[in-house]
């Protein structure tokens, strides 16, 4: 009667056991899965930019520029001009766009009502003689948990500018510079 009573117990701690790891593992799961759909959320938004940004579609690009940039250049009509002229200027000295690739995602990290990490972009540029490569941080921000994302280019961005836009900036957030450029002849 002793060993069908340990042996029931024994059964029940399995159970409880095999429970509690079934649990987990769902939960832990779940959480990977979650952050793999943010990491790729974040990741087709940041590409829509990119795309946006080599097309001269800046429209599309400042609807992907955080919102406090486009004000602190005088609003989407003004921004649009200003980054025109940018690109009119960098045409008229023969640099043009090669390529721009998205590398590795930060870890996100909480700033107040928002959410803030970066990623890698991989910015190639033609000019007279070969090209130029670099790698600059974007920075990347949901105000809304997640659902939609905004970037800034954040690879010479200093601290008086990052509290100024980032009032709530979680100091464990620490963003990369950007590299110095790389000529490569053709």
């Amino acid at each position: 009667m002793v060993s069908c009573t340990i042996l029931i117990v024994l059964q029940k701690k399995n159970m409880m056991k095999t429970f509690f790891l079934t649990i987990f593992l769902g939960i832990a799961l779940s959480v990977n899965t979650s952050k793999a759909q943010d990491t790729l959320k974040i990741k087709q938004s940041a590409q829509l930019m990119a795309n946006a940004f080599a097309n001269s579609d800046f429209d599309a690009l400042l609807d992907y520029t955080y919102p406090k940039v486009v004000a602190m250049g005088g609003g989407k009509e003004k921004m649009k001009v200003t980054i025109s002229n940018a690109m009119n200027q960098m045409k008229a000295q023969g640099i043009t766009f090669r390529s721009i690739k998205l590398g590795a995602i930060s870890k996100v990290y909480k700033a107040g009502t928002e959410l803030h990490c970066s990623i890698e972009q991989h910015l190639a540029l033609n000019i007279e003689g070969g090209y130029i490569t670099s790698i600059s941080p974007l920075m990347c921000i949901s105000g809304d948990k997640g659902q939609s994302w905004t970037f800034i280019s954040a690879g010479d961005l200093n601290e008086g500018i990052i509290k100024v836009l980032f009032p709530d900036y979680n100091p464990e957030f620490v963003l990369a510079k950007a590299s110095t450029p790389e000529f490569h002849k053709e």
